[in-house]
């Protein structure tokens, strides 16, 4: 039943992910940066959320690329194809918007495009139950950050 959908592929494409982040709240500090180019600006460190598991990631790029990999598979192996949707031809691809905190937990989970609510439904249910995760730091400060993620059903 799990080859009846694939997540999108797309999550492991540089930036992907953290693409809909760095804007968000480095944005400000990376115009500055290039305006004023100040020391203080400058030392700006940004470090991801990491997903257990990816805790001996060497750098950045390897921790974002662990980080995408296990939500990739952690959803994938928790989204089920309901049967009776497959059978009626219901496909497509909710995209999920969701918060890792402060704390390192998951939450804000929000549909933001739906494409059938039972699909929604179970999209929304994986990701809202993703684990407790090492937070993201900005300068060595804990911070919030969103991602939006497209689970995508597909029929065989």
């Amino acid at each position: 039943m799990k080859s009846i959908y694939t997540l999108t592929t797309a999550l492991l494409l540089s930036g992907a992910l953290y693409g809909n982040v760095y804007p968000s709240f480095l944005e400000n500090q990376l115009t500055n940066l290039e305006l004023n180019e100040t020391p203080a600006v400058a030392e700006n460190e940004y470090t991801p959320p990491v997903f257990p598991g990816c805790e001996k990631a060497a750098d950045t790029e390897k921790m974002e690329a662990c980080f995408n990999n296990a939500i990739i598979q952690y959803v994938s192996e928790r989204v089920e194809y309901p049967e009776f949707l497959r059978a009626a031809g219901i496909e497509g691809t909710p995209l999920i918007r969701f918060s890792v905190l402060k704390d390192g937990s998951v939450s804000n989970v929000q549909v933001v495009r739906s494409v059938n609510k039972l699909l929604d439904s179970e999209a929304y249910a994986a990701i809202a139950k993703l684990p407790k995760m090492t937070p993201a730091t900005l300068n060595g400060e804990k911070i919030e950050v969103q991602f939006t993620l497209p689970v995508r059903f597909v029929l065989d």
